[in-house]
């Protein structure tokens, strides 16, 4: 089709080579828009393996609430000084900066959910097309940069976590460290950087 604009996949490298075809063989100008589901997920796991979900949905973002999340967290860590609660966790600054990230990523999803509420009957009208679009360039644009400042902090304060090489032509590569179990899921994101900003340009994009 000629309105092909996006594909919208997972982070499978055969897409780029896909994307590259259809440019060259039909002329159509494709980008790859990678989907933040499939990003989330390996940060997802990561956190449930540290046993840091719980905290997460319990204290910091109970029910939901997003708005609350930097208070939540402030609280939450004042409550771990008290050595008489045992049962909170306390939080190391690795999981506070994870947390965050998490948290970043997951209000992309809650952005939008806000403006689908509001037109939920009316999905595919143009008033929500353009509020939605509005919304992700003036609101969900900062979060998702955001999120990749938040990453790029992580690993220049963690620099063992992550071994990045710089090429001549001003691209990086990233190298996990073994003994680190989230490089893998930070490295995904890293890597998709431009891929996953994509949404910002268009309200059609899940």
């Amino acid at each position: 089709s000629p309105d092909l604009k996006f594909l919208l996949t997972d982070g499978y490298s055969g897409y780029s080579a896909a994307t590259k075809a259809i440019r060259e063989l039909f002329g159509l100008d494709v980008d790859n828009c990678r989907c933040h589901t499939h990003a989330r997920r390996p940060v997802h796991y990561e956190l449930k393996a540290r046993g840091l979900l719980k905290v997460y949905n319990t204290y910091l973002v109970p029910n939901g609430n997003f708005t609350s999340f930097a208070k939540n967290l402030k609280d939450y860590i004042e409550k771990t000084k008290n050595p008489k609660d045992k049962k909170l966790r306390k939080l190391t600054e690795k999981d506070v900066d994870l947390l965050t990230i998490y948290y970043f990523i997951n209000s992309l999803f809650y952005i939008d959910s806000s403006v689908v509420a509001k037109y939920r009957n009316a999905l595919d009208s143009e008033e929500f097309k353009a509020e939605l679009l509005k919304v992700r360039q003036e609101k969900s644009k900062t979060v998702v940069d955001t999120i990749f400042d938040l990453i790029r902090l992580y690993i220049t304060k963690y620099p063992r976590v992550i071994d990045v090489t710089c090429h001549a032509d001003g691209s990086k590569t990233y190298k996990p460290n073994q003994l680190s179990t989230e490089a893998p899921a930070l490295i995904y994101l890293l890597r998709y950087d431009e891929d996953l900003k994509r949404f910002i340009q268009s309200p059609e994009l899940e």
